[in-house]
């Protein structure tokens, strides 16, 4: 059966001369079907050859092989304007060497796996495959409006390298679960100037800031966002009262280190009570009958989440708090003084959640994200590359 090349090759304006097929690539040799030029300056046709030249374009792979288009180009003269110029061809961008479908082909590949990755694959410059990257991803930010929508905003830090205190911010958008942007300081200065640069008209529609108790966040609304409402993130507040409970394990570990009932208690006295499996709940019932007081620890964490899950106005959450208090304080626990004393500073803005149920459990899904981004990538860097893939893998569907 004859192939026709040409209908493979699909370039509607290239007429196919020459096919060579070797053991690695394949070489189109091609010509413009294009009777004339159009000159760029005076946008008159012209046919005025000056000379011949051979441009080779790389294309998209086929059964493996590697696709070179050898084009055999014209140089036009404009007699009207007296300006020489080069053909140009649509399918290819002005002084590329491949296809704009083969870019485009690239590109996608990039959104799943590592730029280097990408290169070693497909047998292209690293710094090639870099430089589409950012082409297109540039052109795809410009199309996303990030900030015009949002009124509930959470902000969160994360750390990109493990171990290294070297803390990014992430800006999220609870409304739309989206990232608005990747910041890379996490300080009250830093953010002040860049929410003063987005412009006071996006500082004005925040109505509620979701944060942990980090000063650099919780001093924003006074500096930047006049009409908004601070809340504390229960899912950090409660990360605070989890660790009361995995200090009391430890020093109970560190103190009877032959008893078995404290091993690999850690994820079980964590677990919400309807999460956990009959064999974890066998082994938290032993390990209470012989640490009565860690049992009076867990009930009060479970007896404080409650309080949050129920549908209390800011009113009935101070009452049932404060009664909760009263019960925690009875304990006398170290652990759990240090977390009284928290409370107690945090009060008002821990109760603004029951004004409007919101957390900041989207950014916590994201900054999950952001760390796989992180993983597959092998690490970035720079900043601005890792801020790139996470603006635009973490935005609306």
């Amino acid at each position: 059966m004859k192939i026709d090349i040409e209908s493979l090759l699909n370039i509607p304006m290239l007429r196919v001369k020459e096919f060579n097929l070797g053991e690695k690539e394949i070489l189109i040799k091609c010509e413009s079907k294009s009777p004339a030029g159009i000159c760029p300056n005076c946008l008159e046709s012209c046919t005025e050859v000056y000379k011949y030249y051979d441009r080779t374009i790389r294309d998209m792979p086929v059964f493996g092989k590697r696709v070179e288009l050898q084009i055999n180009c014209r140089q036009f003269h404009c007699p009207r304007c007296n300006r020489y110029f080069s053909e140009r061809f649509d399918f290819v961008a002005p002084n590329k060497n491949m296809t704009i479908r083969l870019e485009e082909y690239l590109y996608k590949m990039c959104a799943d796996i590592s730029i280097t990755q990408v290169s070693l694959k497909e047998d292209i410059c690293w710094a090639t495959v870099q430089s589409i990257y950012e082409r297109y991803s540039s052109k795809e930010l410009r199309k996303v409006d990030r900030f015009s929508q949002v009124r509930y905003l959470g902000i969160d830090e994360i750390s990109i390298k493990k171990g290294k205190k070297d803390y990014a911010c992430v800006l999220v958008d609870l409304e739309r679960a989206t990232v608005i942007d990747f910041l890379e300081s996490r300080h009250k200065d830093f953010l002040v100037n860049y929410f003063n640069q987005i412009g006071a008209d996006f500082c004005q529609q925040i109505e509620v800031l979701s944060s942990d108790m980090w000063d650099g966040f919780v001093g924003l609304v006074k500096s930047v966002f006049p009409k908004a409402i601070n809340v504390i993130d229960r899912f950090h507040f409660f990360c605070h009262l989890n660790k009361v409970l995995d200090n009391e394990r430890k020093a109970l570990r560190k103190n009877e280190p032959k008893e078995e009932v404290f091993k690999h208690l850690r994820w079980p006295i964590l677990k919400a009570p309807e999460s956990l499996s009959k064999e974890e709940q066998d082994l938290l019932s032993k390990a209470f009958q012989k640490a009565p007081h860690l049992e009076k620890i867990y009930r009060l964490r479970n007896e404080l989440k409650q309080i949050f899950d129920q549908p209390f106005n800011e009113l009935q959450a101070d009452v049932a708090i404060a009664f909760w208090q009263q019960k925690a304080m009875k304990l006398n626990n170290t652990f759990l003084n240090k977390f009284l004393k928290t409370l107690r500073n945090w009060r008002h803005l821990i109760l603004n959640y029951f004004s409007i149920k919101i957390s900041n459990a989207a950014v916590e899904g994201i900054n999950n994200h952001i760390r796989s981004i992180i993983r597959r990538g092998f690490g970035y860097r720079l900043f601005d590359n890792l801020r790139t893939r996470i603006l635009l893998e973490c935005q609306c569907p």
